[in-house]
């Protein structure tokens, strides 16, 4: 019987897995942009919503708080997945591995819910703070379960406790909760794997 020629050795098997997770840290470091793009777009526009609704109460003008409440948020929104587009077309990945797969139908799935859960806001006139912060944090652990990468389990958990602190909040302070949330939660966390990005490019 014809022995298979093609059987890979010890050391060609070692080297395909650690080939192959090599590529699954780099994929997940590459997440550092997205979480450092969408961290400063939903910190600026909560803060910049912040500041306008105190604008819009010191003026008595609270008819036009709904109209440009959804304007500001359609802006910085908007504006964030123009680059994120950009940024896709330039950087296209190599591969389309489970874990781009899996993290993909993970935020297309917490995007959706959050479009769904803004609409529901919006007909009962409830800040969307308190209840799309949990679905943050759902989206925010897996993904730091996945990478074992502690700072964005820790932003999970944050944006939990952020999202009960935010209910007991006058409206508007939810929005503060909010971005001091996001700054803990998906900036910071960022940043730190950019750095481990690039300390272990070579």
């Amino acid at each position: 019987m014809k022995q298979n020629t093609n059987k890979m050795t010890p050391d060609e098997s070692l080297a395909l897995i650690s080939e192959m997770i090599n590529n699954l840290k780099e994929d997940y470091k590459n997440n550092a942009y997205y979480f450092i793009l969408w961290g400063w777009t939903i910190t600026l526009a909560s803060i910049s919503h912040f500041i306008l609704l105190l604008l819009l109460h010191r003026f008595d003008l609270y008819s036009m708080m709904g109209l440009s409440s959804m304007l500001i948020w359609v802006l910085f929104v908007g504006v964030a997945i123009l680059i994120q587009y950009i940024h896709l077309a330039k950087h296209k990945p190599r591969n389309s591995s489970l874990y781009n797969r899996v993290i993909k139908a993970l935020w297309l799935a917490a995007g959706i819910n959050m479009v769904v859960i803004i609409t529901i806001c919006i007909k009962f006139e409830i800040y969307p703070p308190v209840l799309i912060l949990p679905v943050v944090g759902m989206a925010t652990l897996i993904m730091g379960l996945m990478m074992h990468f502690k700072p964005l389990i820790a932003g999970g958990f944050l944006f939990f406790t952020a999202a009960l602190i935010a209910a007991f909040w006058l409206y508007e302070y939810s929005l503060i909760v909010n971005a001091v949330a996001i700054i803990l939660g998906y900036l910071i966390p960022g940043y730190m794997l950019r750095k481990a990005k690039s300390e272990s490019h070579v």
